[in-house]
């Protein structure tokens, strides 16, 4: 059986410096690492069913929002 990561598939998940980004942003809002690394993965898999907006600063900010708010619901 070969099983691949949603994540593989994602539009945006090549994007190391957004990544890295997205991660700084979580760990400022959250204060822990590891929980930081959850929510991320959980916002990439919450956009990975391809409802992005179809410029790259609107995919951005669209991370950006299903990130904060999983922060918020924290």
């Amino acid at each position: 059986m070969n099983v691949t990561s949603p994540l593989q598939d994602h539009p945006l998940a090549a994007d190391a410096t957004l990544r890295r980004r997205l991660l700084g942003l979580a760990r400022q809002w959250l204060g822990d690492a590891a929980g930081a690394e959850d929510l991320l993965h959980d916002a990439y898999l919450r956009t990975a069913d391809g409802t992005l907006p179809p410029s790259a600063s609107g995919q951005e900010a669209w991370l950006v929002t299903v990130l904060r708010n999983l922060c918020i619901d924290q």
